[in-house]
């Protein structure tokens, strides 16, 4: 029987958004690289991503639970000329649904 839940990464706490849009570009990167190397473990498998990572890789124990990394809005935009952000963001958006990792952005609050 799969478990579906989520996972969240990040400073994530409850009621709080994980990345507000003042975020640093370099803590967005660390986050985005975080994101990037679930999906690389849930690409391999639990056996394939052991031998090439270590035994203790990745951030969840069932590839049913959904990952998510949420951004807040204005983000994006914010770091709009940071190459490596960017193409990190569109890798993930890319690889992560097909292994149940996402990025969502948050709706602006007014």
């Amino acid at each position: 029987m799969a478990i579906d839940g989520e996972v969240f990464i990040g400073e994530v706490t409850v009621g709080k958004a994980a990345l507000p849009p003042d975020a640093d570009a370099q803590l967005v990167v660390r986050q985005l690289r975080r994101a990037l190397h679930e999906v690389e473990v849930r690409e391999l498998g639990p056996a394939a991503a052991a031998e090439r990572f270590g035994p203790f890789t990745g951030s969840s124990d069932s590839p049913h639970m959904r990952y998510v990394l949420p951004l807040s809005a204005g983000l994006l935009e914010r770091h709009r000329d940071h190459a490596e952000l960017l193409d990190l963001y569109r890798t993930l958006q890319l690889r992560g649904p097909g292994v149940n990792v996402h990025v969502s952005q948050l709706a602006a609050r007014d």
